[in-house]
């Protein structure tokens, strides 16, 4: 993978992630509502967010850890190996 078009992330809270993301990016979503928001970048990327499904809400994110991270802050994936392409 070369380049990122658009970006979907599965939230636990869409309508506060938006919030979160519009005072993060300074700008207001083109849609949003209590299970999805999409905002549109100047570069004409999107970025948009849903809710995590169901089963994903009460599950651990570590199998180390059973903290989970804040729901709009991105997960640091430093120390774990993984890493963008």
């Amino acid at each position: 993978m070369t380049d990122i078009d658009d970006i979907l992330l599965a939230v636990a809270d869409p309508e506060a992630s938006a919030r979160f993301y519009s005072g993060l990016l300074g700008r207001r979503p083109l849609m949003a509502g209590p299970d999805r928001a999409l905002f549109m970048m100047r570069s004409g990327r999107a970025l948009g967010l849903m809710p995590l499904p169901m089963r994903a809400r009460g599950a651990s994110w570590s199998s180390r850890s059973t903290t989970r991270p804040p729901s709009n802050r991105p997960i640091s994936t430093a120390g774990t190996g993984a890493h963008a392409s």
